[in-house]
């Protein structure tokens, strides 16, 4: 089968953006879909995704608001799917569905799009829902509740991200204490982390909030943020940092800032908190920081409850709740028998969530679509002049 996938973004290497280099590895290993490739934009995907040997198309999309610019691009897609006749089209989040979505229909090939965030009335989210889709891809039960709440309704599957899990291994990387040492962190106090870009939905001020609480029964606890500037929210770092010092935590926290040996960084952590105030879609975090055997402590909302049980695996706190968080943290820290049982728990769930597992229900899905698109009527002759 073969598949056209379009990508809007080519730079900045969030969850989708990883999720879809993840899904394309495992496929190269275990060929079950010819992927080809288009990029919206420019960036070090487009070589990351060459260098896999796929076939990559580049085009330049410009700004939504731009009409223009938006029906040239529809037009020049609409080309590109005539030349590489596919037999599915997967739009890789709803932006990329604005474009593909009409060149798709009027080439009469079923179109997919995949839903990555819980979905809001943001406009992006309710116009890609009023285009055509034979299906929209959910990364987890809860998008996919949110997604249907949307009008026209579209149908919707569950297709739950993936973690390289391959990187996530203890025993391919240094012990703790030598993780430590390299990244010139406390080599014996206890270290409780979050990795999250510095973005107010994600609750690194929750985090400091319960860091301070901690720091009052446990005064040789250490606290890192491991993450970069998000660039809507500029202000925020300088925020933290003011918090940080108005709470006198100024040597017992780090601020790591943007980091690209995030496994390194875990393992040197001896408990990972997720204090997101807004629902996760999913978190791929936690199963990055499982994997690892790290005892894993996150709001009680989103996809995250899909991930993990309560008490078994991790533990599910209120979201923006900083006493709760601060009192996770010191039943973890105090390694009662619960905390000494989430790390193997921990690792067992993560291992559910492998590229190759990513992709074998990607292709199964593309399948299903394209199969129900031969069974069906074809699509109206109508043409919107592009």
């Amino acid at each position: 089968m073969k598949a056209a996938v379009i990508m809007p973004a080519a730079t900045q290497l969030g969850g989708a953006e990883q999720m879809l280099l993840h899904l394309l590895r495992a496929n190269r290993r275990a060929p079950s879909v010819d992927y080809h490739l288009a990029f919206l934009e420019e960036g070090p995907m487009i070589a990351d995704t060459e260098s896999l040997g796929y076939p990559v198309q580049k085009l330049q999309s410009g700004r939504l608001r731009d009409f223009h610019r938006c029906v040239a691009t529809v037009r020049r897609l609409r080309g590109w799917l005539r030349r590489e006749k596919p037999d599915v089209v997967l739009s890789w989040m709803g932006k990329a569905h604005l474009y593909a979505g009409p060149a798709a229909y009027l080439e009469r090939i079923p179109a997919v799009w995949c839903q990555h965030a819980i979905p809001d009335t943001h406009w992006i989210n309710r116009y890609a829902t009023r285009i055509p889709a034979a299906a929209i891809f959910c990364c987890s039960r809860a998008s996919q509740q949110a997604q249907e709440q949307l009008r026209p309704h579209r149908p919707t599957r569950v297709v739950y991200p993936a973690v390289d899990l391959e990187r996530f291994l203890p025993e391919r990387l240094p012990s703790p204490v030598e993780a430590r040492a390299r990244l010139g962190l406390p080599p014996e106090r206890p270290i409780v982390g979050m990795v999250a870009r510095l973005q107010r939905q994600k609750g690194v001020h929750v985090f400091l909030e319960a860091a301070c609480r901690v720091a009052q029964t446990h005064p040789d606890a250490y606290f890192v943020v491991v993450g970069g500037r998000y660039p809507l929210e500029p202000s925020f770092p300088e925020e933290l940092e003011r918090q940080i010092q108005q709470a006198g935590l100024e040597p017992r926290v780090h601020l790591a800032g943007q980091q690209t040996d995030i496994p390194l960084w875990m393992q040197a952590m001896d408990i990972l908190v997720m204090p997101s105030i807004y629902p996760e879609g999913f978190g791929m975090v936690v199963i990055e920081a499982m994997a690892l055997g790290k005892p894993v402590i996150a709001s009680r909302s989103g996809g995250t409850v899909e991930i993990i049980e309560e008490g078994v695996d991790g533990l599910l706190v209120a979201p923006g709740d900083a006493d709760a968080f601060a009192a996770a943290i010191r039943h973890t820290l105090n390694d009662t028998p619960g905390g000494r049982a989430f790390g193997p728990a921990a690792q067992r769930k993560a291992r559910l969530y492998g590229a190759d597992r990513l992709s074998e229900t990607v292709a199964q899905r593309l399948q299903e679509v394209a199969l129900r698109s031969c069974r069906e009527d074809p699509l109206p002759a109508q043409d919107w002049n592009l």
